[in-house]
């Protein structure tokens, strides 16, 4: 049955890679992998995956250029829109469901504006454009191809477009909080993850991470500002500390040859459970064969029975329990991709990126982060390369919780005026202290308080 199994899975991962890899070669060509239409074309009628110049669609397309080259504004391309009763693009999938054809919004334009369908380029791996292409593999790449369709807009008025949107920006938008733990954050004591807000004072604005909804809890919402600053702080502390480094590695090796797999281990506990019951019905035959009496004998047989079903139930469960730990891999911590994860969120290049790049790479690297109302955080980073994109967002694999410093008063809003020499007096005089939390293979390291 195990090895049935084995190669069905085979199977499944053989197939899904080669519907990856053509989907890859489909996308170097030019051509499409599915997808929702785009104002100024139609699916071709006979080439999957191509598309074909749809006319009345198409002179929108460029008035909307035209528009927005010369006025510089999305407010009077929506204008324009707006004037002459223009909707998006609507289309009927092929259940006769009806989609689009509702009224233009600034972020709507803005991809228009920004597609380079429309200079008949198309982007594979759009997600990787900012990674080291020579770490990645041969189907992650980023690729900047022709595509299969003519183009609409020449090449010189898509990026003459695309450098104002870029000014535009650059003016219109003052630097602001990036929230870049947003949704990594987990309240501990209701579970639920913690979002960036904002709130503006009489002098400036104060950013914060807080409750999407309603909540109960003690800490309503933790400063942005201080929280991320003392998150960074104990992050980089393992690289810049050899001696905490050394220390945390060591650690991390210990708990990835002692970790036991969690059915292999229920097993071996039912197999001694077997083992104990079998011996109890060996002695009760035994008894049996040696007793006269028929009311002893009479109870004996029952108790024989019960512990026969008992063991055929164990039994059950032995069985069920082979095949799933014949399946389960023990648990594997690479140090070196640990600290390797943790090297990418100092790195000079890291801080570079845009915010939305930023946040997937913290994703990468950190499963989460919980923090509780006395001031408790715990860091829990993703262990093994091989599984992380698959497990990132299921839950299956388990993480390491990094040694992490509680120290000074709580980060909560409630207390966030207090501090001053206790702060200091609590930070000098704090220890880290490390603990393995038990039937885990995580770290949770927590040190002295000033409250």
């Amino acid at each position: 049955m195990t090895i049935i199994m084995a190669l069905a899975q085979f199977e499944r991962e053989l197939t899904a890679e080669r519907i990856k890899n053509n989907f890859h070669a489909r996308a170097l060509r030019g051509l499409l992998n599915g997808g929702t239409p785009i104002l100024g074309f139609d699916k071709h009628p006979t080439q999957s995956g191509s598309l074909v110049i749809n006319k009345d669609e198409a002179r929108i397309v460029k008035k909307m250029y035209q528009v927005f080259l010369e006025s510089g504004q999305i407010s009077e391309v929506l204008k324009y829109l707006k004037s002459k009763n223009i909707k998006n693009k609507a289309w009927t999938s092929k259940t006769g469901n009806s989609y689009g054809g509702k009224a233009f919004t600034h972020s709507t334009v803005y991809r228009l504006l920004t597609n380079p369908f429309y200079m008949g380029k198309r982007e594979v791996n759009k997600e990787n454009k900012e990674l080291d292409q020579s770490t990645l593999k041969t189907t992650e790449k980023y690729h900047f191809v022709d595509a299969s369709w003519e183009k609409i807009i020449n090449e010189a008025d898509f990026k003459k477009a695309s450098k104002i949107l870029e000014a535009n920006k650059a003016v219109k938008h003052t630097a602001t909080h990036d929230f870049i733990l947003s949704g990594l954050l987990t309240c501990d004591e209701c579970g639920q993850p913690l979002f960036g807000q904002s709130a503006t004072g009489k002098t400036n604005k104060h950013y914060y991470y807080g409750h999407s909804k309603k909540s109960e809890c003690k800490v309503k919402r933790y400063p942005a500002i201080e929280l991320e600053q003392r998150i960074k702080k104990h992050l980089f502390s393992i690289l810049n500390n050899q001696a905490l480094k050394d220390d945390f590695i060591s650690v991390l090796k210990e708990l990835s040859t002692n970790s036991a797999p969690e059915y292999k281990g229920e097993l071996k506990a039912k197999k001694r459970e077997e083992k104990l019951i079998q011996g109890q019905i060996n002695k009760l035959i035994d008894v049996i064969a040696s007793t006269d009496m028929a009311g002893s004998v009479d109870a004996i047989v029952k108790r024989l029975k019960d512990s026969e079903k008992e063991l055929l139930i164990i039994q059950e469960q032995i069985a069920e329990l082979e095949i799933k730990a014949s399946n389960e891999e023990p648990q594997t911590i690479n140090p070196d991709f640990v600290i390797e994860n943790l090297k990418q969120l100092s790195s000079e290049r890291f801080r570079k990126f845009k915010l939305q790049k930023k946040r997937l790479v913290a994703k990468s690297v950190i499963k989460s982060i919980n923090i509780s109302p006395d001031n408790l955080i715990q860091i829990n980073v993703w262990t093994q390369e091989n599984k992380n994109k698959d497990q990132r967002n299921t839950g299956d694999e388990k993480g390491v919780i990094l040694p992490f410093l509680k120290a000074g008063r709580t980060l909560g809003v409630a207390n966030a005026s207090g501090g001053g020499r206790s702060e200091k007096k609590a930070k000098k005089n704090a220890e880290i202290e490390t603990l393995v939390t038990e039937g885990s293979s995580s770290i949770a390291v927590g040190g002295g308080c000033g409250n």
